[in-house]
């Protein structure tokens, strides 16, 4: 896959219950948590997230009980040496990866890893702010939260779409104006099953 930037330390959110807390990591084309103490000192890791094939951008965690975390990202199977994800093609259709992990404290742990919504954007993303030239459809309000009695995972994440049938935005009005500005809106994605960083009955 060749060589990648080192990993950049992101934002972080966290649990009020968690005695170690983990933070994220990210180069283009993956995802690591790393444990950390409350001040934020590296103390292990980083652990991968994701797998090693195609590109994660723009990763964000919310944590549950002691050692419960979930992470999403932005993800596709597209992968380029050459290229960075303000640069890629159409070709490179992306969607919303969530990980979980239920024993993030122990080294070599596993994470669950699934799609959770269909594809969001297709082509380019940049990844520079307010200092982007190309596409910036998928914007920085990315996020996950878990409900704190059920468990289970919110996401809020970008979307420039268009849907048969469905009002995705006021613009958006036929398939040609899928990833543009016409089309971009907010999306929320709700977890119904499955993992839960958070006991039952909280």
């Amino acid at each position: 896959m060749g060589p990648r930037r080192p990993p950049r330390p992101l934002r972080r959110r966290h649990g009020r219950r968690d005695r170690k807390r983990a933070g994220l990591l990210a180069s283009d084309g993956e995802a690591a948590a790393a444990p950390v103490a409350p001040r934020h000192v590296l103390k292990a890791g980083p652990y991968r997230i994701t797998g090693k094939a195609g590109t994660q951008i723009f990763p964000w965690s919310a944590a549950g009980d002691a050692g419960k975390l979930d992470v999403v990202y932005y993800q596709t199977g597209y992968y380029s040496t050459k290229k960075t994800p303000d640069t890629y093609p159409r070709r490179a259709a992306w969607s919303v990866g969530l990980a979980q992990d239920l024993h993030a404290l122990k080294p070599g742990s596993t994470w669950t890893r699934r799609t959770a919504t269909p594809i969001i954007h297709r082509g380019g993303v940049c990844e520079s702010g307010v200092a982007c030239t190309g596409n910036r459809d998928l914007y920085d309000d990315f996020g996950v939260a878990a409900n704190p009695r059920t468990g289970l995972a919110s996401i809020v994440y970008s979307d420039d779409q268009w849907q048969e049938g469905g009002l995705t935005a006021p613009d958006c009005a036929k398939r040609s104006d899928s990833n543009t500005g016409k089309c971009d809106h907010t999306a929320i994605a709700t977890q119904l099953s499955g993992l839960r960083i958070f006991s039952r009955g909280r």
